[in-house]
């Protein structure tokens, strides 16, 4: 799990910040229940919130993960998650608000692809509900 700021948000909240350069992540493995989660503010946003915060971090994955993950306790079956700000969202509590992403998510690998990864903008992988409002996005996925 990795984050620009934080690694996972528990009971916290993120406000007038902000993350540049790069995130490397390596996903060789097939792991078990929590895979990779990676984001330009948080890896898992899983109860707070984020405001006013930008990130304009470069998160590059390589590696394979040629399983797909099983469903998850959530429900949920992508439980990689790569994106802009959050790399995954996994309680309806949490809100982000006047936030934006500008970076580039690019994965490289024999296949190249997300392919057993849920990529977003701003969130990659969002298991439950997240109130969104008032934010922009400019990133790009490769």
């Amino acid at each position: 799990v990795l984050g620009g700021i934080v690694g996972t948000m528990h009971y916290m909240r993120i406000d007038a910040s902000s993350s540049s350069g790069d995130i490397s992540v390596s996903d060789s493995a097939n792991c078990g229940s929590y895979q990779v989660q990676a984001g330009g503010i948080a890896g898992v946003l899983s109860t707070g919130s984020i405001s006013n915060s930008y990130s304009k971090a470069d998160i590059t994955l390589t590696g394979e993960a040629t399983q797909a993950c099983d469903t998850n306790e959530y429900g949920f079956e992508s439980c990689r998650g790569i994106g802009g700000l959050v790399g995954t969202a996994v309680n309806s509590d949490n809100t982000i608000d006047r936030s934006y992403a500008a970076g580039t998510l690019t994965a490289t690998g024999d296949n190249g692809s997300f392919q057993h990864y849920a990529a977003g903008g701003l969130i990659g992988n969002q298991i439950t509900g997240v109130t969104l409002t008032n934010n922009f996005v400019a990133t790009v996925i490769n």
